[in-house]
C-alpha cells in the first residue's frame, strides 16, 4: 500500500502570506525548490464582511528578488461572508524557474484573510491537491 507522503521526501513550508485586512495583491513569501519536481501550493481565502472576489497566481524568478508570472492557469473564486475557501495549485516543477510563490489579488473589499502552505517534492512521495486539502 503507498503511503499518502513520504515526509522524507516531501518538504512543507510556509507562504507567509499577510492577515486581515488584505486590499490589491499579496505575495507569499518565495521557496527554493532546488532539487524539487512537484509542489502543491495551498492558499486559505477568509471572508471578510460582504463577498469578496480572489485570483491567485504563482510567480517565479531566477535570483529570488525580480518575480513574473509563471504563465500557469489562474485560481479565480469568491470568498463569502464569514467563510473560508481552501484553493490548491498543483504545478510541475521543472517548466519553472528555482524560485517560486503565490501572489493572491483581492477585488472587492477589505477583511479577507489569507494563509499558505506549500508543499514541494516528487510528485511519487506528496500527497494530490485532493489529500493535501483533507489532512
Amino acid at each position: 500500500m503507498k503511503k499518502l507522503f513520504d515526509l522524507n521526501r516531501v518538504s512543507v513550508v510556509t507562504g507567509a502570506l499577510v492577515s486581515a485586512p488584505a486590499v490589491g495583491t499579496e505575495t507569499g513569501t518565495s521557496v527554493d525548490t532546488l532539487n524539487y519536481r512537484h509542489g502543491i501550493f495551498h492558499v486559505a481565502i477568509a471572508g471578510g464582511t460582504g463577498d469578496t472576489g480572489y485570483t491567485i497566481t504563482v510567480e517565479h524568478s531566477d535570483d529570488d528578488s525580480t518575480f513574473e508570472d509563471a504563465g500557469l492557469d489562474a485560481v479565480t473564486g469568491t470568498a463569502v461572508d464569514g467563510e473560508t475557501n481552501q484553493e490548491n495549485v498543483e504545478v510541475t516543477l521543472k517548466s519553472l524557474k528555482r524560485y517560486v510563490r503565490v501572489s493572491v489579488e483581492i477585488a472587492d473589499n477589505a477583511g479577507v484573510t489569507l494563509s499558505a502552505v506549500y508543499a514541494l517534492g516528487d510528485k511519487d512521495y506528496i500527497p494530490s491537491s485532493n489529500e493535501f486539502l483533507s489532512n
